[in-house]
């Protein structure tokens, strides 16, 4: 949701080159970059940015240019400053030859579709049909769209869980903009009495059944996280800790106070010498949780040796 509150904030500016405001872009651009992986809005703004040196606005560019370049140079130094020294690197999630993807990408268009209102990929698939007839505003947004979701056709890792394709959200806003126009099209097509009668249909299909469904299925998945997560923070100890191997995504329990102030504390083993675990269990003040507990609580407990596992094994449990 914040790549996609802050893109579409920042294509409303960029829409509005007359203005002011339209120099604030940049600025969003770079709190956009921080957010999460700063490629997602790097794909997205591309497209819009080319077109600038395209179009030989050079103050624009300059302009543009320089922010962005600070921005990142000032990202990047904070990320060196505060990383871990066993974080990954780019390279160790991307591969430009990754023959998996070529089924996983393809069943992400599903999840764009599922989790989309029922008229908006309808309406999109007729908007990139006018691909070459659209405004260059338009056809930036069209662009940002196939970036984006080619992009992750060479990342090692599909997205794991989200709401719908969550690696797409941060160009939801362009994928409207392609949708209205193939809402035009469409009323240009069978008229607009016939148009209006197919977007209510849509619309209260995508309300009544739909969005109950979706509720009901993120509720089933969220709750034994939301249970562990309960149970871990219940325990009488200064610190509570598990392995993680032990859990798929079992990292979304560690929920602690940014200042650490909250007991107990809640770590996991990862890194941590048998050594350093001998010590921690013969402390009074450190619980640790093994797998068959959160098992009981309905979080899949099968182990994972490798964090480079196959895509296709997420979410299978013992």
């Amino acid at each position: 949701p914040a790549h996609l509150a802050l893109n579409t904030i920042w294509l409303w500016l960029y829409c509005r080159p007359d203005r002011r405001s339209f120099y604030l872009a940049p600025f969003l651009g770079v709190l956009a970059i921080g957010l999460h992986q700063p490629i997602v809005h790097a794909l997205f703004a591309a497209p819009f940015l080319l077109r600038l040196v395209r179009q030989r606005r050079w103050p624009a560019t300059i302009i543009f240019g320089g922010i962005y370049l600070a921005g990142c140079a000032g990202w990047y130094l904070w990320r060196m400053h505060f990383q871990s020294v066993g974080a990954a690197s780019v390279g160790s999630i991307f591969n430009p030859a990754n023959p998996k993807m070529l089924i996983i990408q393809p069943m992400n268009i599903l999840l764009v579709v599922g989790w989309a209102s029922l008229v908006t990929p309808l309406l999109a698939v007729l908007g990139f049909r006018r691909f070459f007839r659209l405004s260059l505003i338009v056809q930036d947004a069209a662009l940002s769209c196939l970036l984006t979701f080619c992009f992750y056709y060479f990342f090692y890792l599909d997205q794991a869980h989200g709401w719908g394709y969550r690696y797409l959200h941060g160009a939801l806003g362009c994928l409207m903009l392609i949708a209205v126009v193939g809402w035009n099209d469409l009323s240009e097509t069978v008229g607009a009495v016939r148009a209006k009668s197919f977007l209510l249909l849509g619309l209260a299909c995508s309300l009544l059944l739909q969005l109950p469904l979706r509720c009901l299925q993120a509720e089933a998945f969220i709750r034994p996280f939301a249970r562990a997560a309960a149970l871990l923070k219940a325990i009488p100890a200064g610190m509570v800790v598990f392995d993680p191997r032990d859990t798929w995504y079992s990292g979304d329990l560690i929920r602690n106070d940014p200042f650490l102030q909250n007991r107990p504390l809640i770590g996991t083993l990862h890194a941590v010498q048998p050594e350093g675990v001998a010590i921690l269990q013969q402390s009074s003040n450190v619980q640790i949780v093994d797998h068959s507990v959160l098992a009981k609580l309905g979080l899949s407990t099968e182990r994972f040796e490798d964090a480079r596992y196959d895509p296709f094994r997420l979410g299978r449990g013992k």
